[in-house]
């Protein structure tokens, strides 16, 4: 029977051993982020032309999975269930999807845990600070300010992530295909963020994340960007 036990033993410590082994040796995958079911408005500026389903939306109108929010001559901020905050420029339109945010049109700032999405391709993010751009052309751009983003295809998901860091950029072509990622100088940044200056200033509640992102352009000496002092030049 002691025999028996010791091998029945050594046995489990051997199991235990080669999971563990196991374990650490699997590729690193993004991490599934929770379903995206829906987007409340919490602010709308300029004007009143905000639609969920091309009906006029109001603060505190929600949209639910599936269904496209859009401005006209308006920006908006939408608060996301999982607690993830998405500003949207004038004429721009996305849709609210189970795993993603998908941009159709336009320009949008993301912050916190949301998935963003431009045509095929997502951006998987625990939490951080990025811009999407989809132009007239259907060619799309992510800039990330602030953390790092995971870029997957959904349609060759054979494709390994592509990472993008805080300062970096990438483009997306109308047919899907991933540009090389770029980094953002701090002239660059400086031309961004004014062309997306209507989805930073004027807006008073803010995005997660938007603090580190301020303290970054504080250390580049890009302060005055934020600064109330300057209502010319301040974008916050």
């Amino acid at each position: 029977m002691g025999h028996k036990n010791r091998f029945v033993r050594l046995l489990g410590l051997m199991l235990c051993s080669f999971c563990l082994t196991c374990a650490i040796a699997l590729p690193r995958t993004p991490a599934i982020a929770q379903q995206i079911t829906q987007a409340t408005v919490v602010e709308i500026l300029d004007s009143d032309q905000v639609y969920i389903q091309n009906r006029k939306a109001r603060r505190n109108s929600t949209a639910g999975r599936g269904q496209q929010i859009r401005t006209g001559r308006a920006r908006v901020a939408l608060r996301l269930n999982n607690n993830a905050g998405i500003r949207l420029g004038r004429n721009s339109s996305l849709i609210v999807g189970s795993q993603c945010v998908r941009l159709n049109r336009g320009r949008a700032i993301v912050g916190g845990p949301a998935r963003g999405c431009v045509g095929s391709v997502v951006a998987v993010t625990r939490g951080t600070l990025y811009l999407m751009e989809k132009d007239a052309i259907n060619q799309g751009h992510i800039k990330v300010l602030e953390g790092s983003v995971e870029i997957l295809n959904l349609e060759n998901i054979d494709e390994e992530p592509v990472s993008v860091a805080a300062l970096e950029k990438l483009k997306i072509s109308p047919e899907g295909t991933l540009g090389e990622v770029e980094p953002i100088t701090t002239e660059e940044l400086e031309s961004i963020l004014r062309v997306f200056s209507g989805l930073f200033r004027d807006f008073r509640l803010d995005l997660p994340d938007l603090d580190d992102f301020k303290s970054l352009l504080s250390q580049l000496g890009l302060s005055f960007l934020f600064s109330p002092s300057d209502p010319v030049r301040g974008l916050w």
